[in-house]
């Protein structure tokens, strides 16, 4: 696109003592003339034992990123005894020399702060405009949105741009959002970006345990990085297992500080031993928190985590 014309070559077979004329003209493909190229006509003359000649076609460079577009050529009106003995039409394709393209890591940790996203362009672009949006990560909870606008100065190849990542402290799991990019015209472009989540709570208890053991205990780990307490409550419902006839039930809650990063609340939940030859049951320990995290140990008797009364 950038080559400014291109020149044509047109081939005569044969020698011949006169002159040979052929007409030639252009005509839209997918360029369009006065925007991708300078339309073109005119007449070739061979001279007496000449048997190559050219023409030149305009390219105009343009700053848009259109892709690659094409032009036709034809000849017609062969004068001096000669023919055609060969295709009269040709198309001529204008590569083009724009791109914009986005480079970011396609994950973040969310207590990283920031993700720094690269806009890298080459041709004659000289602005492109780029804006966030939510996926399954919300803007003002999990991230700050953006949107605005980088200009390149002339020989510039690269701008830059950061994107502030919340850390919320709750328990939600990874998250993605994505950066998407344009340049005013046909072009767009977009890049998914995961945040990876590095609050987490957990259950941790005995897969099984026996009616004559007395108790079950379970261990409640907190890990993550929070601003603020962050209460959590728990308590236990039925499976096959039966409060008041196979366990006692329980409920209660507890409060991690503000600024733990790893911590480990305990409780108990007594086991009773009905002397009865009933089999395994299973109960369920579930944990609610203050953020709306939930979690449900399976009940299932076969489940890994389920305590299972035998």
């Amino acid at each position: 696109e950038n080559a400014g014309s291109a020149s044509i070559l047109v081939t005569l077979s044969g020698t011949y003592a006169n002159v040979v004329t052929v007409d030639y003209t252009t005509s839209d493909g997918t360029a369009t003339a006065g925007l991708d190229y300078a339309a073109s006509n005119g007449t070739i003359t061979f001279l007496p034992g000449q048997t190559t000649a050219t023409f030149s076609v305009p390219i105009l460079n343009d700053s848009f990123i259109e892709g690659s577009k094409t032009v036709n050529l034809t000849l017609s009106q062969i004068t001096g005894g000669a023919q055609f003995g060969g295709p009269t039409n040709a198309v001529l394709t204008i590569n083009d020399n724009d791109s914009l393209s986005l480079d970011s890591p396609s994950e973040v940790n969310e207590n990283d702060g920031i993700v720094t996203v690269n806009v890298r362009r080459t041709g004659e672009v000289s602005t492109a405009s780029y804006f966030t949006s939510d996926g399954s990560a919300r803007a003002g909870v999990d991230y700050l949105p953006q949107a605005n606008t980088v200009t390149f100065a002339a020989g510039e190849t690269n701008k830059t741009f950061t994107i502030a990542i919340l850390n919320n402290g709750r328990v939600d799991g990874d998250r993605a959002f994505t950066v998407n990019l344009f340049d005013g015209s046909n072009f767009f472009s977009q890049v998914p970006i995961t945040i990876r989540d590095n609050d987490f709570l957990s259950l941790d208890f005995p897969s099984k345990v026996y009616e004559s053991d007395g108790a079950v205990t379970v261990h409640v780990r907190w890990s993550g990085d929070r601003p603020t307490p962050l209460s959590v409550a728990y308590y236990t419902s039925d499976g096959g297992a039966r409060a008041g006839q196979d366990y006692l039930p329980q409920a209660g809650s507890f409060t991690f500080a503000a600024g733990e990063t790893n911590k480990t609340f305990t409780f108990t939940i007594p086991l009773l031993d009905n002397s009865r030859g009933d089999g395994d049951r299973a109960f369920t320990v579930n944990l609610i928190d203050s953020s709306g995290f939930f979690s449900q140990v399976p009940i299932e008797p076969s489940a890994t985590l389920s305590p299972m009364v035998g």
